[in-house]
This record gives structure tokens, sequence and C-alpha cells, in this order.
């Protein structure tokens, strides 16, 4: 699944990668927030789907992007790291999806991704043969 497939359609902004924020940056706001407004509010969430040529295959699979939204003196300011767990660390040293998840369980065998474009050149056509041979040597 890729972004902009068909499976995934107008929800790809959904399964968008996002970069660490580690220092805080001050948000453009519209409006003006109540004087009274202080502290921070804590936001978890998936922040990263895809890995290399792997894809995380549902919402609740992806990476853990805690994101933190501070007000002061009437300015927003914003922050967000990913939590470097062993799964985390595994998969971006690894460069692909190598631990399950929630829907992913499946990774790509990179036997059947190089060959499995020849595998329709030896199936054959009529797989319901009555005697269970794959080919017939008359």
């Amino acid at each position: 699944m890729r972004h902009g497939s068909s499976e995934v359609g107008k929800f790809a902004t959904v399964f968008k990668n996002y970069d660490n924020v580690e220092t805080p940056i001050e948000c453009e706001l519209r409006g003006t927030p109540p004087k009274f407004l202080k502290g921070t509010m804590l936001r978890n969430g998936p922040g990263m789907y895809q890995i290399g040529d792997d894809m995380y295959k549902h919402w609740f699979d992806g990476l853990a992007y805690p994101q933190r939204y501070q007000f002061q003196d009437g300015k927003l300011f914003y922050s967000a790291k990913f939590i470097e767990t062993n799964d985390y660390m595994n998969n971006i040293n690894n460069r692909k999806i190598v631990t399950p998840s929630f829907a992913t369980y499946e990774f790509p065998d990179p036997c059947k991704k190089f060959y499995g474009r020849f595998e329709s050149k030896f199936e054959k056509e009529d797989a319901d043969h009555p005697t269970g041979k794959l080919l017939s040597i008359e």
C-alpha cells in the first residue's frame, strides 16, 4: 500500500510520515487566546507509516509520535519526537518493517519479491486437472 494508492484513497494524509521537532517552534495563531490559558497538552498518536519500501497496513500500526502543545504568555509552541523503542530502532536500523504490529504481521519475503515475477511462467493454467498432475507427458 503506497501513498496515493486506491487502497489508501482519500485518507492518504493519515498515512504520512512526520519528522522529529525537538526544539519547540512557535505556532502561528489565528485570533487571540485567553490570557489565562497556560500549560501543556500532550497528544500521542502514530507518526510513521512507511519505512523503506514497507508500509504499515492500519492506522493503529504507525510508530508512536508524542506531540507537545505548550501555551505560554499568549503564544503556542509545538514539539514532537518519536519514542525510540526497541521496535522503532529495529525497524529504522533495518530500513524496513521487521516487527509485527496490530494489522501488519506479514512481511515481504525477499525471495518472493525476486522470484515472484517468474511464478506465472511456471504455473499451469488448468490447476484443477483431475489426475492432480501439473504436467502431462504423452
